[in-house]
């Protein structure tokens, strides 16, 4: 099976903020897809992955990678371990993480969900 596709989102920035209302500067979260991963397509050259394991147990991720170009890239974060209920975020380049399809996100449970910014 395909690897299960996440949108990238854009978040507001500075003056396209104006009056903020409820609810207008939230980010949504896909369960990870244990069984074939998740695959984010690249629009840009940054984005930022959102991780959150909402879950009363730890569970992993893995960020695959490619050894790449000028960015010295040479291994993926793997099994990287996310505590109950925490959040992590972090801004990737194009180079060094995007593979012929684009970055690809995997997970050990489905408690672990997936956010991605267009930077």
């Amino acid at each position: 099976m395909p690897r299960t596709a996440i949108t990238p989102q854009t978040p507001q920035q500075g003056a396209q903020l104006g009056v903020v209302a409820a609810d207008d500067l939230n980010i949504t979260y896909t369960v990870a897809d244990v069984a074939n991963g998740n695959l984010v397509a690249w629009n840009s050259n940054r984005l930022m992955v959102c991780v959150w394991n909402d879950s009363a147990s730890p569970y992993t991720f893995t960020v695959a990678s490619v050894a790449a170009g000028s960015s010295g890239r040479t291994s993926p974060i793997t099994t990287y371990a996310t505590a109950a209920d925490e959040h992590q975020h972090f801004i990737l380049e194009r180079d060094g993480w995007q593979q012929t399809d684009g970055l690809w996100l995997d997970a050990s449970n489905a408690a672990v969900k997936f956010a991605v910014l267009l930077l």
